[in-house]
């Protein structure tokens, strides 16, 4: 799904590429996201229920880009 998604609408994916986040302990958390206010950023968040800075996610890209966080991993993150 893209990032132009209808309001409320929830993903885990822009344009085709996985959402990921590392935390402060270098744990790299698979994400998902909704549009909530047309015209502004999406609001990103962990499937492990973690909220993600504005600006702070990104796509893997590298090999240590895969999900380590087992919460994610158990409610449905991909490792890849």
């Amino acid at each position: 799904m893209s990032t132009t998604a209808p309001a409320g609408d929830t993903f885990r994916d822009i344009l085709g590429k996985s959402i990921r986040w590392r935390d402060r302990h270098s744990l790299v958390h698979a994400c998902e996201g909704a549009h909530v206010h047309r015209g502004m950023p999406p609001l990103i968040w962990t499937l492990c229920k973690r909220d993600v800075p504005a600006n702070k996610s990104f796509h893997p890209v590298e090999a240590d880009d895969a999900v380590t966080c087992t919460a994610c991993l158990a409610t449905g993150g991909s490792d890849g």
